[in-house]
C-alpha cells in the first residue's frame, strides 16, 4: 500500500495520458479503496470526453443546461423545484430534483455548461465504482476455477454495465445509488443506507415503481430465494394475462405521470404496430440488433434465472449469493409483471441482469464444477448453452461501447478537452480505418 501512496502521483498523471491504462494499473493493485478510485477517475474522465456528435439521450439534457439553465436567476430555479416536486411542472424544466440541481449548479451558478457530464460523470462514478469493489471484493481471484465460463459471463457484466449509460444522465445514475445502498446494507447494516435506498426516485421518478421489489426485500429482510422463485415463475406464466390499469391510474393522477404512462404504456394497438415495426428493423439489422430488438437475452437470462435455481443454489451459496439472488429474482419477476409498460419492463430486466450475472461471476469463482456429480448433463452443457445464447447479445454490447466511447478514452484525452469539435467515437475511427 505504501507504494501505491508513492506512485499516486505518476498513477495521476498515467490518467492523463492514458485513461484506460490508468485504469487498468488500479485495478491490479491489490487494495479495493485503490481500484474504487481508480474505477472512479476513470468514469469522471469518460463522462468528459463524451460529444454531442455522439450521444443519444443526453445530448437533449445537455443542450438543456444551455438553453434554460444558464445564468438562471435562483428563484427560477426555486420555484420550478418546488414544481417537479409536486410532480406538476412545464414540459421545458427537467422531471427530476436530481438533473434540475446538477443542471442549475453547473449552468446558473457555474456558468460552464461544458462541465454538465463532469458532475454528472462524478455522481455516477462515485456509486458505479462502489458497487464495482464490492463485487470484485466477493470474487476469488486465486481460484482459476470454471476459468472459460468465469471468463465470459465476467465479460458479459463488464460489458452489461459499461459507464456508457451514464450518457442517459438519470436512470442508471439511480440504479447504481439503489445497488450501492443495498450491497452497503448488506455488508454493515448501518441504516443510513436504507435511507440512500429511498433517494433513485428523486434521480428518476421511474423508481418510485423500479425500486419497489428492492426495497421489498430490503426491508423486508425476507431473503429466501424459493419464495421469489415461485413468485418469478407465476409471472412468466400470467404477466400478459394480468390488466395494469391500476398502476398506471394511480400514476397517471399528476401531469407528468400522465405523460409517462401515455408515452410508455403498450395498449393492443401500440403492441401490434411495434411487432411490426420490429420486425421491420429486424429484417433489415445486423444479426446482434434483431437480436436485441426481439429482446431475445431476457429469455436467456430466464433461462440462468431458472439454471441457477435448480442446479446451483444448493451447491455452494453463501449470504451474498442469496442476497443477490432474492434481489434479483424480484427484480425479474416485477418487470415481467409489466410487460405492456415497456420502460418498466425493459429497465427492470437491465437491474436484475446485473444481480445475476454478478451472483453467477462470484459463484464460478469459488466452486468447482467439477465437483458436482454428473457436472457435463447438469451444469457444463447449460453454461454452455447459455454462452451461446448471450453471445449476440454481446456484440450488441459491445457495438454500444464503440458508439459511445470517445478514442481519447485511450491516449492523450486533453486533446478532446482542447478542441471538442474534434471529437468521436471509437465506431467512427473504426469505419475511417477501414
Amino acid at each position: 500500500m505504501s507504494s501505491l501512496q508513492q506512485n499516486i502521483k505518476y498513477h495521476f498523471i498515467l490518467f492523463f495520458i492514458s485513461p484506460v491504462m490508468g485504469l487498468v494499473y488500479g485495478l491490479k493493485s491489490k487494495s479495493l479503496a485503490y481500484m474504487r478510485w481508480s474505477i472512479f477517475g476513470f468514469v469522471v474522465i469518460y463522462g468528459s470526453l463524451f460529444n454531442s456528435s455522439f450521444l443519444g439521450d443526453g445530448y437533449v439534457h445537455w443542450n438543456n443546461v444551455y438553453n434554460h439553465y444558464q445564468y438562471l436567476d435562483f428563484s427560477v430555479f426555486w420555484s420550478e423545484l418546488l414544481d417537479i416536486m409536486m410532480l406538476d411542472h412545464s414540459q421545458d424544466v427537467n422531471d427530476d430534483p436530481y438533473i434540475h440541481i446538477v443542471s442549475y449548479f453547473v449552468g446558473g451558478v457555474l456558468n460552464a455548461p461544458g462541465l454538465f457530464f463532469v458532475f454528472v460523470g462524478a455522481v455516477y462514478g462515485y456509486f458505479y465504482s462502489g458497487v464495482m469493489v464490492k463485487i470484485i471484493g466477493y470474487i476469488n481471484w486465486k481460484s482459476k476455477f470454471n476459468k472459460f465460463y468465469f471468463i465470459f459471463f465476467l465479460t458479459m457484466l463488464i460489458l452489461w454495465i459499461f459507464p456508457l449509460k451514464m450518457q442517459t444522465v438519470r436512470t442508471w445514475t439511480g440504479m447504481w445509488v439503489l445497488l450501492y445502498a443495498i450491497l452497503s446494507y448488506h455488508e454493515t447494516r448501518n441504516k443510513k443506507y436504507l435511507l440512500l435506498a429511498l433517494m433513485p426516485p428523486l434521480i428518476h421518478v421511474g423508481f418510485n415503481a423500479l425500486a419497489v421489489p428492492i426495497w421489498f426485500v430490503l426491508f423486508s429482510g425476507y431473503r429466501n430465494p424459493k419464495f421469489y422463485f415461485i413468485i418469478f415463475v407465476l409471472s412468466t406464466f400470467f404477466s400478459n394475462a394480468l390488466q395494469q390499469t391500476s398502476f398506471s391510474n394511480i400514476a397517471s393522477q399528476t401531469s407528468v405521470g400522465a405523460s409517462k404512462i401515455k408515452g410508455y404504456t403498450l395498449d393492443e394497438k401500440r403492441i401490434e404496430g411495434n411487432l411490426k415495426q420490429n420486425a421491420e428493423k429486424a429484417s433489415n439489422a445486423r444479426f446482434y440488433k434483431r437480436f436485441e430488438t426481439l429482446n431475445l437475452h431476457v429469455n436467456v437470462l430466464s433461462g440462468i434465472i431458472v439454471f441457477i435455481f435448480i442446479f446451483l443454489r444448493k451447491r455452494g451459496f453463501g449470504q451474498i449469493e442469496n442476497t443477490l439472488f432474492s434481489y434479483g429474482l424480484a427484480m425479474a419477476a416485477f418487470s415481467n409483471f409489466f410487460t405492456s409498460i415497456y420502460a418498466v419492463h425493459n429497465r427492470g430486466w437491465e437491474i436484475a441482469a446485473i444481480l445475476i450475472l454478478s451472483l453467477l461471476v462470484i459463484f464460478l469463482s469459488k466452486n468447482n464444477l467439477n465437483s458436482i456429480r454428473n457436472s457435463f448433463f447438469k451444469v457444463k452443457l447449460p453454461l454452455f448453452i447459455f454462452t451461446i445464447g448471450l453471445i449476440p447479445f454481446g456484440f450488441y454490447l459491445l457495438s454500444n461501447v464503440l458508439s459511445f466511447t470517445s478514442p481519447f478514452a485511450l491516449f492523450l484525452p486533453v486533446i478532446s478537452w482542447i478542441e471538442p469539435e474534434i471529437a468521436t467515437s471509437l465506431r467512427a475511427v473504426i469505419g475511417y480505418l477501414l
